[in-house]
């Protein structure tokens, strides 16, 4: 067996010396010249993996040096090994054995190349078992990095005593090192790179069906998985997520209701993917975000000149929905104005831009988000009651957490698993904690929540939250920090490390988490907003 390896290398090795053989040596000018670089670089570059890029390494240290043979020689910590050798060898022997170890090492001790004329007799190696027995003429070796750790060099020698190396050999082979370590890190990371990508692949597909089991165990025990982030198991949710299975296919409008906070918007997200529109748009406008002059020409469109600043002609966003769903949150707060002429495309599918004097047809489905109670501004004259019965349909409740205690629990791990991957820390609540977390009221619903869990996981201390005292009271969340009498830049700053300060309980490394800066840019802030003794 041993022997048809070597005599397979030996083939191999030949095969590439008669490659080699019928190139010209190239001159040192050549070598050094940038179109050499550029010649060497391609074929590093266009190696398919490790091996074939350090045999073509090798093969041009052969190439540029007329050399006999060649090594490739990896260096970690005493260990030296030959990855790669290329020549012509008597291979009853191991090629590894047939270059000397103490040469590599003195090169690489040293830091830069050496070159040895006679080997054998050299004074530098002249106490070296392995130089003598070797019988070594001329040899070169010039170290390179190959990682942190981990040294390469490169090594050529010849065996006859009329060839030797001289200074323009050192340079270029010194050259292609340089070159060589480059091309060696570069394919090091994109295979790490590509094995990434492979793990995050497997690790997505293994979620994947984790995910489809779970919504089949779910089923199979009369109970409805989650959908669209809606995350719990109390009877209020659980209603929730069927009725969105229920109405997700129709194209009926929806009008959802409920606090603010407590997930309005996931729930007309998940209408939508449980709708046949799944694979259209999904538009968003807060009614209360614009004025009516610019919400109009948002929704509908405007056309070139309708008004100053409109340059050009501009599709609104219910023909940018068309095919999909467009949700309206906060519908309570849109004009009068504006609530005749949504009205109107509610029921003609017609849009007019403003400045025009055609109508569009568009196909979309209207979901509509509100706090209030929508019959009590028809009664105040604040709503239109054709619109409220048009965009009422069907409606959705978004349940209380008041409502969903027995959801505290899950929703507080759910947000703490958020936070321990994007922070790459994990953190734990006592039962303590979590006990006052469901007993204390929660008026900014699900939304304060999900804060309240943010600061607790930077108040942590060693991975856990153990004192339910940290957990603030309602009181201290409804008042909030007021916002200073002036709006300048610089006074808003000062309140907002101040708050900082506070909810940090003084702590400057934890305020500084919560404010996103460094702490040296907190310090910076305190000296230059004058509260370095905060």
């Amino acid at each position: 067996m041993l022997a048809e390896v070597a005599e397979e290398r030996q083939a191999g090795c030949l095969a590439r010396l008669d490659r080699l053989a019928g190139v010209e040596r190239p001159g040192t000018d050549d070598v050094l010249s940038s179109s050499w670089f550029l010649s060497c670089n391609r074929r590093m570059a266009s190696s398919q993996g490790l091996e074939e890029l350090l045999e073509n390494i090798v093969e041009m240290a052969l190439h540029i040096t007329g050399a006999g043979r060649g090594f490739l020689v990896l260096l970690d910590g005493e260990r030296v090994q030959a990855q790669v050798s290329l020549g012509e060898f008597d291979f009853e022997l191991d090629p590894e054995l047939s270059f000397s170890t103490t040469v590599v090492r003195e090169a690489a001790r040293l830091g830069r190349g050496l070159i040895s004329t006679d080997a054998a007799n050299d004074e530098r190696f002249e106490e070296q078992r392995s130089v003598r027995e070797l019988d070594l003429h001329a040899v070169l070796c010039v170290p390179f990095e190959w990682g942190e750790s981990v040294h390469g060099a490169l090594y050529v020698d010849h065996q006859d005593v009329g060839n030797t190396f001289d200074e323009r050999d050192l340079e270029a082979v010194s050259a292609l090192a340089d070159q060589a370590s480059i091309a060696i890190g570069t394919l090091r990371r994109r295979e790490e790179i590509e094995a990434l990508n492979g793990r995050l692949t497997d690790r997505v597909e293994l979620q994947d069906l984790e995910l489809r089991r779970t919504r089949a165990e779910l089923r199979r025990e009369g109970r409805t998985p989650p959908v669209g982030g809606l995350i719990g198991d109390s009877d209020a949710i659980r209603s929730v997520h069927a009725t969105i299975q229920r109405l997700g296919p129709t194209d009926l409008p929806v009008l959802v209701t409920g606090p603010s906070g407590s997930g309005k918007d996931l729930i007309a997200r998940a209408l939508h993917a449980h709708s046949n529109r799944a694979d259209g748009p999904f538009l968003v406008v807060n009614s209360a975000a614009l004025p009516e002059t610019l919400m109009e020409s948002e929704l509908f469109g405007h056309r070139r000149g309708a008004f100053t600043g409109a340059t050009e002609d501009r599709d609104g966003l219910f023909l940018d929905a068309t095919g999909g769903t467009f949700f309206l949150d906060e519908i309570g707060d849109l004009p009068l104005g504006l609530q005749a002429k949504l009205l109107r495309v509610l029921e003609s599918g017609e849009v007019r831009a403003v400045g025009s004097s055609h109508a569009r047809t568009t196909d979309v489905r209207v979901i509509a988000a509100t706090h209030y109670s929508l019959p009590e501004l028809v009664e105040q004259g604040k709503f239109r009651a054709d619109l409220f019965y048009r965009l009422n349909a069907t409606d959705v409740t978004a349940p209380s957490l008041t409502d969903r205690v027995e959801d505290i629990a899950i929703l507080t791990a759910h947000f703490l698993e958020k936070l321990e991957a994007k922070r790459g820390q994990r953190v734990r609540f006592s039962s303590a904690v979590l006990a006052q977390l469901a007993r204390r009221p929660w008026p900014g619903e699900v939304r304060e929540l999900s804060n309240e869990i943010a600061r607790l996981f930077f108040l942590s201390e060693g991975g856990e939250v153990t004192d339910p005292g940290l957990v603030r009271e309602p009181s201290m969340v409804k008042g909030g920090d007021p916002m200073p009498a002036s709006l300048s830049l610089i006074d808003v700053e000062r309140a907002a490390v101040q708050r900082a300060l506070r909810v940090a309980g003084g702590k400057r490394a934890l305020a500084a988490k919560l404010l996103g800066i460094s702490r040296a840019g907190l310090y910076t802030k305190l000296k230059r907003l004058g509260l370095e003794s905060a």
